[in-house]
């Protein structure tokens, strides 16, 4: 993420095992500046065929405990996501 051409975090993901009805995603932020406004996260899941999302999950990071703007240098926080998968059938990018 960059804030007015600063970068204030370093993301890492994770994809988890996926069962029929869902797709477990973990992002883990490390802030290496205090941001100093309030960013929405958001997890995709795109269609290989269409590039349509065919599943989503956008929101305040950490089940909108953790505005961005109270995140201080050097926090590590661990942010989990799920997406639905019922009826999907595609291949995913």
């Amino acid at each position: 993420m960059r804030s007015s051409g600063r970068r204030f975090c370093s993301p890492w993901a994770n994809i988890g095992r996926p069962t029929p009805d869902a797709l477990p995603v973990t992002l883990v932020w490390q802030a290496e500046a205090e941001p100093t406004a309030d960013y929405l996260t958001f997890v995709h899941l795109v269609s290989a065929e269409t590039g349509d999302i065919v599943s989503q999950a956008d929101r305040v990071p950490v089940d909108g405990l953790r505005p961005t703007s109270g995140w201080r240098p050097g926090e590590v926080l661990v942010d989990h996501y799920v997406l639905p998968t019922t009826m999907i059938c595609h291949r995913f990018i």
